[in-house]
Order: structure tokens, then C-alpha cells, then sequence
């Protein structure tokens, strides 16, 4: 526990949050304007909402230890689902010790209060710090999980459970699939299920069965009183939707009725808590692009590239029907802590989403004070050392060594995807070089990645290193050299060589494909920002955010706004931009160039204070507050002019 986290407000309502995974905010949204959803509706008219943007991330581990520690996955540490167990050999999930930085229900217990946690990944083994206050319990993510056993036995993690006495609650709180009765799931199943209607029903009973257990254990602890953070987490969503894909169900209709489901969760908590308590919805992330999707492309299907997120809350001192802007997951521990009265960890980079804009101080947010050290990407390369004993031990009792290439490759693939989870983290924090070091390493383990081979050569062309993408092109397979990748091809090569003609006519085709490889407007703006054409450049620009890949652009598209005069867009495309890398110091550099522009100098200072507190030796931040500070005094000499 840390010494830092002391209540300002010991009276503080009370805070639930709730994280559903998977989430897509547009059709909730939907389903809200449709009037089917009335208790979310009733959530987002008493308080305030928006989309939520999350740091590059490759797991769902990742997304929310972010959420819950507010720093990116190269500082908490959790780049993966899955961790590599010492043998070097078999896989576990991602667990508590793996866990760099202490998330927000532990900075709450520090200050004295009591936390219920359940459901969070990365929390195995569930350990209360000595002197948790009492009422405290933390239940890992997998106690709702029914794989692991049948309905006449099914055992509960020993480590899952903090403090052990609860175990009889959690145990009483779990529903198995065998418990639910067929019948009772079919307005689960949406309208169009045809003849997959029993493979739809065995997989809403496992996901039933998992949201259930969840439920009745959040039920639970929300009628009791001895609690002022409580913290669930459902999950499973993503589950449902390939199985909705696997039998060709439009997504909307097949997870409408789950929606619905949602709605009537979210009403039981709100009349459990009342007016008085705090309620927060998340989703870290929405639907998938897919094959024929507006926006979809190859590359984000490759990737894993979904729609932004959410967040919703509501309680006492939260205004009314208000709209979020700007949101980052990274916002979220700072705002509950600050729900909670307590103050964020000072190396938190997100804000708190309920305070008003704070003027930076001229000398107190120069240096960034110390935090967790970023976490070395080599680390996640570290091999354990082969057990020579054990072999030998084998060899002289004449037993053959099992083959255990099967299991090494699966290791191989989760250390790839570690790696570029991590690289993903370092390049939205602007380090760029040690992103592409990371990456090649993945792409050197998993040469076939598709996806990664495309992100480095764009990072590479990013850094103004050309020409190392020569290799990456020779080695793509042979799947990438048919139907639309050469076009693909040719034309980063030719973007590389600085070839805009042999460039644009390839990326010109791929623009007018109702899906494309890539994101072709985003390349076709940079190609116009290459050459000074602002006009060009942001009406690409503007195009490529609505594609998947598309929040990687708003950084250029505000460029270009700047250079045409258009400071207002420009603000509002770094905002976005900012949401996704809110620890860039360039980003808010440039957002405080075009409030200068707007004539916002106030807000343009405190953007470059907050440049100047992430990277101290910016020149061109401390030359603009001297501008502004020279403009400052001159209307104070001249009120008049």
C-alpha cells in the first residue's frame, strides 16, 4: 500500500464500476435512441458520457490493467492474455505478480478504504496488503469460469479468493450452465437463428452461466453497506460474437437481446445504490471490422482493430446530459480516485474527466516526478534455462525426451504478441526507435505475421528509415502477392523512395475499394503532407479516421488543419489524437500551438506547461510561453487594443 493515497473527502459517495468487455458503443447508443435500453438511458441523461479511446494494446489483459492502473502496458507490465510459466514450456494467464504498478482499488485500500473487486484479469493470486481495511475482497477473474469442471463438481481456485472466508459466498454466487434451463435462454438467441439455434443455445447457457455468477455475487456486495469501491467486470461478449459470425448472424440482431440483458443489470444496481452512490460504465472496446464492414480493412481485421470504446457515469456533482470529448483510458483511475476523494498517483499521464480545465503552474510541472520504470522489452524475451537434469534423468532411465515443438511455438506466439504489445505502448508514447526494435524482434519469431510486417514498415517509413523496408517486402508470403497487394506493395515502396506519382496511383485504387488492405486515404494524406498540399492532405486525412487504423491520424490531419488556419479543427483533432497518446509531449505541443492560434492563450499555456512536464528540453514551448507571456503583459499595459 502506498503512503500517498489519503481521503480528502473521507464522506465520499460510494463507487461502482462496472467494465463489460466487448461493449460496442454505437449500438448502444443505438438501442438507447431506439428506447430499448431505459435504465442506460436514464444513466446517460442524469450524467456524463462519450467514447473512450485505449492505448494500442493487443489483449484484453492489457486494455484493462491500463483501465485499472491508469499507465500504458510497457509500465504495468501486462502485454498478453497469457504469461509464460518458468519451464519455459506451458502458458498461464496473465496474473497479479506479473503486475508492475498497483491499480486503483489498491491506492483506495491504502487510503483506508474498502474495496470489492471480481473479475479483473491479473489479479491471481488474489491477495489483500497487510491492514486492508475490513470489508475488502478480491475475487481473480476465472471463479466464474464453469470449463474447468462439471456440474456435480467444480472447483474453485484456493488463490482466487481474498480474504479465504469469502470462499462460501463466491461458491454460492457461481451458476453453472447444467443450472439453466434451455427454455429460458431462447429470447437470448435474436431473431434470425435458423438452423443454429442448439449451437446458439449451448454457447448463451456458457456465457449466461459466466454474466450470472458475476451478477449474483455483484448483487451481493451491493447490498451490503460496508464498501466504498466496487469494482466487475463481464466478460465473454467476444465469445458470443464469433459465434454469431461462425453461422453468418448479423452482429446487431445477435447481441441486441444481450443488450437488453445489460439494460436489466444496470437497473438492478441503480436501485440497489440510489441517487447518493457513483455508477460507471465501461467498455474498453466495440465490434470488430469485418470482411465488408464500413471502415474495414484487411489489416485491422489482421490486427484485431475494433471501434473505440465508452464510458458513462452518473451520481452526486456530475452534471446532467453532458458529452465527454477527448477520453482515454487512461482518465479513468484518475477520475474514480478523484470520485473516491483521493488524489491519482503522480505518474498517472490521464486527468480527472470531472475537473475543471487546471491552469499548470509555472514551476510545479516541469519535471515529471518519478514513477515505474518502463518495463525492457527485453524482458519479454528472456528465455528460461533448459532443465539439463531433468533430460539427462530421462536419458538414463532409457525414456525418450517428449516432443515439445507444439508447445514452443504456442510460447513463441504469445512472446511475438508480448513483444508488439509493448512496442504498440512505446510508439503511442513516442518512442518510436525502441517500438521498431521490439516489433522486429516479434517479426523475427513470427515471420508470417502479416500485420506486424505492415506496422513496422510503416513505423520505419515514420522514422525516416526507408531503407530497411526492402526486406520486409521480400519476405512476405505468398498470399500477400495476390488480388490487391501489389498494388499494397508498390506503392509503400514507392512512398518510401519518395516516388508521390508511382505512389498515389496504386493508393488511389485501393481508396476505391469497399475494403481495402490497408487504410489507403490515411497513406494518401501523408503522401500529401509530404508535399505541402494542406488541402489535399486534410481532405484524405478526414476520410482515413473513419476507416480502422483511422485514430492514428489525427496528429496529421491537424497539421494540415494548422497550415491552412483552421485552429478550431485543429484543436479537436489533436484532442482525439491526445486521447490515444496522452504521454506525447509533440501532441500537446501542437494543440497548444493552435489554441495560440484560436487566441486561446490561457488554455495554449497550460498545453505547453504539460508538453514541458513530459519532455523538460521542448525549446519551441518554452519560446511560445515567453510569446504569450510577452502578449499577456502588453493587453494588460493596453487594455484597449
Amino acid at each position: 500500500m502506498t503512503d500517498a493515497a489519503t481521503p480528502t473527502h473521507p464522506g465520499a459517495p460510494r463507487v461502482l464500476v462496472l467494465a463489460i468487455d466487448g461493449l460496442d458503443w454505437p449500438l448502444l447508443q443505438t438501442m438507447v435512441d431506439a428506447g430499448l435500453m431505459p435504465f442506460c438511458a436514464q444513466l446517460l441523461a442524469g450524467g456524463a458520457h462519450g467514447r473512450m479511446s485505449l492505448p494500442p494494446a493487443h489483449s484484453s489483459a492489457a486494455h484493462w490493467a491500463t483501465v485499472a492502473t491508469g499507465v500504458m502496458a510497457d509500465r504495468h507490465g501486462i502485454c498478453h492474455d497469457l504469461s509464460i510459466r518458468a519451464d519455459g514450456l506451458t502458458l498461464q494467464a496473465a496474473g497479479a505478480d506479473a503486475l508492475r504498478c498497483e491499480p486503483l482499488w489498491q491506492r483506495a485500500m491504502g487510503a483506508g478504504l474498502a474495496v470489492r473487486v471480481a473479475g479483473w484479469p491479473a489479479m491471481l493470486p488474489a491477495r489483500l496488503p497487510p491492514g486492508a481495511p475490513a470489508g475488502c475482497a478480491l475475487v481473480a477473474d476465472g471463479f466464474q469460469n464453469p470449463d474447468n469442471g462439471a456440474d456435480v463438481c467444480w472447483p474453485l481456485s484456493p488463490e482466487a479468493v481474498a480474504p479465504p472466508e469469502l470462499r462460501h459466498t463466491v461458491q454460492e454466487a457461481r451458476m453453472h450452465p447444467c443450472d439453466l434451463d434451455l427454455a429460458g435462454l431462447a429470447p437470448l438467441l435474436g431473431k434470425s437463428r435458423g438452423a443454429a439455434e442448439g449451437a446458439l443455445l449451448a454457447a448463451a447457457r456458457h456465457l449466461m452461466a459466466r454474466w450470472a455468477s458475476m451478477h449474483n455475487l455483484g448483487v451481493h456486495w451491493a447490498a451490503e453497506a460496508d464498501w466504498q469501491l466496487m469494482a466487475l467486470r463481464f466478460d465473454s461478449l467476444a465469445g458470443w460474437l464469433a459465434t454469431l459470425q461462425r453461422h453468418g448472424i448479423a452482429p446487431d440482431d445477435g447481441l441486441a437481446p444481450w443488450y437488453r440483458y445489460i439494460d436489466l443489470m444496470l437497473g438492478r444496481y441503480m436501485g440497489l445504490l440510489g441517487r447518493q452512490a457513483h455508477l460507471v460504465l465501461l467498455s474498453d472496446h466495440g465490434l470488430p471490422p469485418a470482411e465488408g464492414r464500413a471502415g474495414s480493412t484487411t489489416v485491422g481485421r489482421l490486427m484485431g482493430v475494433g471501434s473505440a470504446g465508452g464510458i458513462a457515469l452518473a451520481g452526486p456533482g456530475v452534471a446532467e446530459d453532458s458529452l465527454l470529448s477527448g477520453v482515454s483510458a487512461l482518465d479513468v483511475a484518475p477520475t474514480v480516485l478523484a470520485l473516491l476523494g483521493l488524489s491519482a498517483a503522480a505518474d498517472m499521464p490521464g486527468r480527472d474527466l470531472l475537473a475543471p480545465p487546471r491552469r499548470a503552474g509555472r514551476h510545479s510541472e516541469v519535471v515529471p516526478p518519478p514513477g515505474t520504470a518502463s518495463m525492457d522489452w527485453a524482458e519479454l524475451c528472456a528465455r528460461p534455462a533448459c532443465d539439463d537434469a531433468a533430460l539427462a534423468w530421462l536419458t538414463d532411465n532409457g525414456l525418450a525426451a517428449p516432443d515439445t515443438r507444439a508447445m514452443q511455438a504456442m510460447v513463441r506466439s504469445v512472446r511475438a504478441e508480448s513483444l508488439a504489445g509493448w512496442a504498440a505502448a512505446r510508439s503511442a508514447g513516442g518512442d518510436l526507435t525502441g517500438a521498431i526494435a521490439a516489433l522486429q524482434q516479434a517479426l523475427a519469431l513470427n515471420p508470417a505475421h502479416l500485420g506486424h510486417r505492415l506496422t513496422l514498415g510503416q513505423w520505419l517509413l515514420d522514422a525516416g528509415r526507408a531503407g530497411e523496408c526492402q526486406h520486409l517486402v521480400a519476405g512476405l508470403p505468398d498470399a500477400a502477392r495476390e488480388g490487391d497487394w501489389p498494388d499494397v506493395v508498390a506503392s509503400l515502396i514507392a512512398f518510401g523512395a519518395k516516388d508521390w506519382t508511382a505512389a498515389e496511383q496504386p493508393l488511389l485504387r485501393l481508396a476505391a475499394l469497399p475494403a481495402a488492405p490497408i487504410n489507403a486515404a490515411a497513406w494518401l494524406g501523408r503522401l500529401h503532407l509530404a508535399q505541402e498540399h494542406w488541402a489535399d492532405a486534410a481532405q484524405w486525412l478526414r476520410h482515413a479516421t473513419q476507416l480502422a487504423g483511422g485514430e492514428l491520424v489525427w496528429d496529421g490531419l491537424a497539421l494540415a488543419c494548422l497550415k491552412l488556419g483552421q485552429a478550431d479543427e485543429a484543436i479537436s483533432a489533436l484532442t482525439h489524437a491526445i486521447a490515444v497518446q496522452p504521454a506525447n509531449a509533440r501532441l500537446h505541443l501542437l494543440r497548444a500551438i493552435a489554441c495560440q492560434q484560436a487566441g486561446q492563450l490561457d488554455r495554449a499555456q497550460d498545453g505547453l506547461w504539460r508538453a514541458l512536464a513530459i519532455d523538460p528540453s521542448l525549446g519551441e514551448a518554452r519560446r511560445r510561453l515567453a510569446e504569450i507571456a510577452r502578449a499577456q503583459a502588453e493587453t494588460k499595459k493596453h487594455p484597449g487594443r
